[in-house]
């Protein structure tokens, strides 16, 4: 992702609803036609998954009917979110679908938004066994001292303000095995 910032190219996230998952439109009594669909041979379509990962849908569901938007709108919104070269394609096969996916762009999601879906991943991957290896807030702001708030953090509720700058850089690392850390600065604007 750093290097196609640096380098001036956008980044298609792949899949961006997971498959319909995060649509809202899947549950573990889903049934998929063997013949033409191999969500049934993948780990995350399992119904033990889909029920464990449901609260992200759910707490989509919830802020979405606070803005008159879908589970799908809000999470192709969250990743638009992200970075302005950063463009998701959601693959489509119906009209409404279409224009429901086009609708996320007029989605408006606060940083208390962007908390709360931060908060829902986190105890997924809490439930996961992998919580422990989250060490430390998803951002901060920067200044004098380098670190400093506000912080993109549970508990901090202040607003961010046109000309801040903030990181973004939530990590997991499993001592041992390794880890992920991905990192972004950004630069909050009246936009």
């Amino acid at each position: 992702i750093r290097v196609c910032e640096e380098l001036g190219i956008g980044f298609v996230p792949y899949s961006p609803l997971s498959r319909a998952f995060l649509s809202g439109f899947l549950n573990q009594n889903t049934k998929y036609n063997a013949s033409n669909d191999n969500r049934p041979s993948l780990p995350r379509y399992q119904p033990e998954a889909i029920k464990a990962n449901q609260g992200v849908v759910d707490l989509l569901k919830r802020i979405g009917g606070e803005k008159g938007a879908t589970p799908a709108q809000m999470a192709l919104a969250w990743l638009l979110a992200q970075k302005p070269w950063i463009v998701p394609i959601p693959g489509s096969r119906k009209v409404e679908r279409l224009e429901e996916n086009i609708g996320a762009v007029a989605v408006g999601l606060t940083p208390r938004d962007l908390r709360e879906i931060d908060q829902a991943v986190r105890e997924v991957i809490a439930r996961h066994g992998y919580g422990d290896g989250i060490l430390h807030r998803t951002g901060h702001g920067f200044g004098i001292t380098g670190h400093e708030g506000p912080y993109v953090a549970l508990g901090d509720d202040r607003v961010l303000q046109d000309g801040m700058l903030i990181s973004i850089e939530p990590g997991i690392y499993l001592p041992g095995r390794g880890g992920f850390r991905h990192s972004d600065t950004v630069l909050i604007t009246a936009e």
